[in-house]
């Protein structure tokens, strides 16, 4: 899949859908599975707890699934198990590996996302040739550190920059709605996905949404 076509899909791919191994009790794999089950288009997979070894050998099987369902393949942070998955895309935070890097030794067709926090960040990350943004939290942070941006600022940094613009931080089904009314390209909820026992039905329900 080219670049361009990859960034096509992104525009407008409603919700986005992170694995989580700390939430749940179900693999990464089988996350997946009932992800692409229920209609995701995108899966960034992101871990924290396997060894490098296992992580690799995850999402070489996670690529595979991914390419047979014709959806994107992200990769969090870890920028050699992309390269060696083949995935479509690899995140970045703020603090993890340096993006100018990260550029110049992934495969050209490679997207690299960036989280940002603030306008200006965002602005920055179109800059540095991000192909697109996370952009949050939104309505609840994790870190009382971070500040709260509220719906307006999605209004604002989609203003200023013209790649696609994914928001996280605690969205939900009870306000999703409000971050697609103001055009966003995609929603991340992650908490409260993971929170339900049947997560077929949630992945369901937030879909509909879109």
């Amino acid at each position: 899949m080219e670049t361009k076509e990859k960034l096509h899909k992104l525009r407008n791919i409603g919700f986005y859908f992170i694995t989580d191994s700390n939430l749940t009790k179900l693999s990464s794999i089988k996350q997946v599975e009932i992800a692409i089950k229920e209609g995701v288009e995108v899966i960034q997979y992101r871990e924290k707890f396997l060894d490098r070894r296992q992580m690799h050998e995850t999402a070489v099987k996670i690529r595979k699934m991914t390419s047979e369902a014709g959806i994107l393949f992200i990769v969090n942070d870890y920028v050699d198990v992309a390269i060696k998955a083949k995935a479509d895309g690899v995140h970045l935070g703020q603090n993890d590996f340096a993006f100018e890097e990260a550029r110049r030794i992934v495969p050209e067709e490679m997207m690299i996302g960036l989280t940002v926090s603030t306008v200006k960040q965002a602005i920055e990350a179109e800059k540095k040739g991000a192909d697109y943004i996370a952009f949050g939290p939104i309505f609840k942070a994790l870190n009382p550190k971070n500040k709260i941006l509220g719906v307006d600022k999605i209004v604002k940094v989609k203003e200023k920059i013209d790649i696609p613009v994914v928001v996280f931080g605690g969205v939900n089904k009870n306000n999703v709605k409000k971050v697609i009314d103001v055009e966003t390209d995609g929603y991340i909820i992650v908490s409260e996905l993971f929170s339900k026992k049947d997560l077929n039905k949630e992945i369901k329900e937030v879909i509909k949404k879109k």
